[in-house]
């Protein structure tokens, strides 16, 4: 599909029962049809998607699809861009909802700003209700990394100096001068995994390319309803200490006494805290416990790289 300005992509795996939501916001963008497509990438997935999406496919003629074999979050995403015939490539989460002035947005952005990779911010979207415990830290939505438009850099953030790989933007050739996302990271099928769109980002900058922030370039994330619940909290504490062994290339990690007398530490710490009205035991749990997991993530991952050499 030639001619367009822009290529969204739809990464999904077993996503059936939300991919709709997503896609008809897509469609339903201010924007003329004749500047953006719509590709969605079927990454392996078993269930119901593939028959949604040939609906849409035969339906509207700025939508395809393909499907890719290879499992993993990172495969689809490169497979994406290689199908993608524009030259810039819009990554959007397959749970998330598009604001409608999303692509018109990110149109403005190409158009005035110098950057080779930009992207905005996520605000929950509480499907499935919110507790208590997670209206009290504001879980689901991104803090904003900049105010207003500009390039981001880990000096300037006022969060954490990254993109979120669900609403990301970068120019293909750039990405594939950058070998893509890692498949090394990322999530695979049913696994967790995190990391892939920093890497990226850590080598972009490295190359001397510009990522760009745009605090209006918004969508609505789903807030799962397993993330609803406190077991996977604590499992994603621990992939994300794992998967920053890849991220960093760092393979320095905490001795057990010390991971230790940090459990310790947080424990005591945190148990005043369930003394305050929005505090809940859940938050103290997370708190106490979180970093200790993901310190074992990261022990475990660092001692898996060293058998390999």
């Amino acid at each position: 599909m030639a001619n367009k300005k822009i290529s969204i992509v739809i990464c999904t795996y077993n996503r059936d029962f939300i991919l709709p939501e997503c896609i008809d916001s897509l469609i339903a963008q201010s924007a003329d049809k004749k500047n953006y497509e719509i590709i969605v990438v079927n990454n392996n997935s078993n269930d119901n998607t593939q028959a949604i999406i040939d609906k849409y496919s035969s339906t509207y003629p700025n939508f395809r699809n393909v499907f890719e074999e290879k499992q993993g979050l990172s495969h689809a995403r490169n497979r994406g861009a290689a199908e993608a015939g524009s030259e810039w490539v819009f990554y959007i989460d397959d749970d998330a909802k598009a604001r409608p002035d999303l692509v018109s947005r990110a149109l403005y952005i190409i158009d005035n700003y110098n950057f080779d990779c930009f992207g905005g911010t996520y605000i929950a979207w509480w499907k499935y209700g919110q507790p208590k415990w997670l209206k009290s830290i504001n879980f689901g939505t991104k803090p904003l990394e900049l105010s207003s438009v500009g390039v981001l850099t880990k000096e300037n953030a006022l969060c954490h100096g990254y993109l979120s790989g669900g609403v990301f933007c970068v120019k293909k050739n750039i990405l594939e001068k950058m070998g893509g996302f890692s498949p090394s990271l990322g999530m695979s099928g049913d696994s967790s995994g995190y990391g892939e769109e920093i890497l990226l980002q850590d080598q972009l900058r490295e190359n001397g390319y510009i990522v760009g922030y745009d605090p209006t370039l918004i969508i609505e994330h789903l807030v799962a309803d397993y993330k609803l619940k406190l077991l996977w909290h604590l499992k994603a504490r621990y992939y994300h200490g794992r998967d920053s062994v890849t991220i960093w290339a760092d393979t320095k990690s905490k001795s057990w006494f010390y991971i230790f007398l940090k459990l310790l530490k947080d424990c005591v710490f945190n148990f005043f805290k369930l003394f305050k009205k929005e505090y809940f035991i859940q938050n103290y749990i997370i708190e106490s416990l979180g970093p200790t997991l993901s310190n074992i993530g990261r022990k475990k991952a660092v001692r898996k790289m060293r058998e390999k050499k």
